[in-house]
């Protein structure tokens, strides 16, 4: 008598084989079909809400499209598209714009698609309300592209500024961190958590005040009394072998390739024993498990911001990003990242070790407040400060933290003209091309989704 063949498992988010029951694709549609009800009901509640529930009335809007823009100059390009400094069509006042713009068929060969639409759906949430998030007004599509059109920074981002000028003095490392804090605590009130704060997502505008990009790696949270629940299962795309902070960086290295970051064994630290972006998130499988889904397990971030916790594959929570926050005030405090190393692998290893490699150098005046507020910050996650804690610590005794926006910043952008862009990496040819549709690759989208589910969810219009 024969025995009945069980069917071979199937792991969420696995590759296809001859006997998945799932494609790549068609899990990434059915992830796009449950974002779109949920950003649609989501919109539902708001209306609600706010008592906007009235259905508009005459002939339906005219969808954007990329021709309704002029695009001045190239600011930015990359391995996943290109970023046009811009202004719209008949707009006498010819108010400046920065386009980004993604091919699709490289977003889903390489496996970006969530990381889009994360950075799509903070942002399109923070708009309206987030005075420190790079402002969303538009998002839209066509057959090749992906367009997001967001406020324009000139002033660059904060690693250009740490190489002008190399190191910050104290009370200019003070205004900044704590524009950073209040930055990132702003992420974590909209229940989400940022996995990838470093000085090239924070940028700077036209006055010289702060706001935070690259939303491709956050993760949405939701609070149930004084806890946070991981709202979202285990994510391939977030681990995937292209995943990189860079394709969602607004300016400058915007679009970049990816950098490999490798996880480092606690048990062999010198020896990594794999690439993170092609790691499966630790907790895929054990999200059910109520104390599981408190906090992620995941491997994100960026090699020498990235908190101890996350490399070594441990549970996190949202205290990743005050490990974050606290690299970069040690770098613009000691003028050099405090895990700095000639490769990845010696980085990540310093970084799980920060017990031996940490130092505060005695000879660089920084005073002792500053100091302190960095060993609460840089430290195990379970002693690490909260954002009222680093309110109430002395180093900011000074700060007016109910009128950071309008108090004066420490450096103010030197701009010759509205289209100076010398704050920015220089572009080769940054003459901008219209692209035009190839048929190859019209076809190779229409090919893996051809009504259009994948990206269904990207619509966005702040005016609406």
């Amino acid at each position: 008598m024969s025995t009945r063949k069980e069917p071979p498992k199937v792991l969420k988010g696995a590759a296809y084989t001859e006997c998945s029951p799932i494609s790549d694709v068609s899990h990434h549609k059915a992830s796009a079909s449950k974002a779109f009800l949920e950003n649609h009901y989501r919109g539902m509640l708001r209306d609600t809400r706010s008592g906007n529930t009235a259905r508009p009335v005459g002939p339906r809007p005219r969808e954007p499209c990329v021709d309704d823009f002029v695009l001045v100059k190239r600011i930015g390009k990359g391995a996943f598209g290109e970023v046009y400094l811009c202004y719209k069509k008949y707009d006498n006042d010819k108010q400046l714009y920065a386009l980004k713009r993604m091919r699709k068929t490289d977003m889903i060969r390489k496996k970006q698609i969530s990381h889009v639409r994360s950075e799509k759906d903070v942002m399109a949430e923070a708009a309206s309300t987030n005075p420190w998030v790079v402002k969303l007004y538009l998002s839209f599509q066509d057959e090749q592209y992906l367009y997001m059109v967001m406020e324009y920074m000139p002033g660059g981002d904060m690693i250009s500024w740490l190489c002008i000028k190399q190191r910050f003095d104290v009370e200019s490392t003070r205004f900044y961190i704590a524009e950073l804090c209040a930055a990132v605590a702003s992420v974590h009130d909209m229940f989400f958590v940022h996995r990838d704060i470093k000085p090239d997502n924070i940028l700077l505008d036209a006055k010289g005040h702060i706001k935070l990009t690259d939303f491709g790696l956050s993760k949405r949270f939701a609070k149930v009394g004084e806890e946070l629940l991981d709202l979202e299962e285990g994510n391939d795309a977030l681990c995937s072998s292209n995943s990189s902070a860079n394709l969602s960086n607004t300016y400058g290295s915007t679009c970049q390739g990816p950098n490999s970051v490798p996880v480092v064994s606690p048990h062999n630290p010198h020896s990594p024993t794999a690439n993170y972006n092609s790691l499966t998130p630790a907790g895929s499988h054990a999200s059910a498990h109520p104390q599981a889904r408190r906090i992620f397990e995941s491997i994100v971030g960026s090699p020498g911001y990235i908190a101890p916790e996350i490399l070594m594959r441990q549970r996190y929570g949202v205290n990743c990003d005050w490990w974050s926050v606290g690299v970069i005030m040690y770098e613009m405090l000691y003028g050099i990242p405090p895990f700095f190393s000639s490769d990845t692998s010696s980085t990540c290893h310093k970084i799980t070790h920060w017990r031996e490699y940490l130092t505060y150098p005695s000879d660089r005046g920084v005073p002792p407040e500053a100091t302190d507020l960095l060993r609460r910050l840089m430290c195990d996650q379970r002693d690490r400060l909260d954002f009222q804690g680093v309110k109430e610590h002395p180093f900011f005794n000074d700060i007016d933290w109910e009128r950071l926006r309008e108090t004066p910043p420490a450096f103010v952008p030197e701009l010759s003209d509205p289209l100076d862009t010398h704050y920015f990496p220089e572009v080769e040819d940054n003459t901008p091309h219209q692209h035009h549709q190839r048929p190859e690759e019209r076809n190779a989208v229409r090919e893996v989704d051809p009504r259009g589910v994948i990206f269904a969810d990207y619509k966005f219009n702040l005016k609406r």
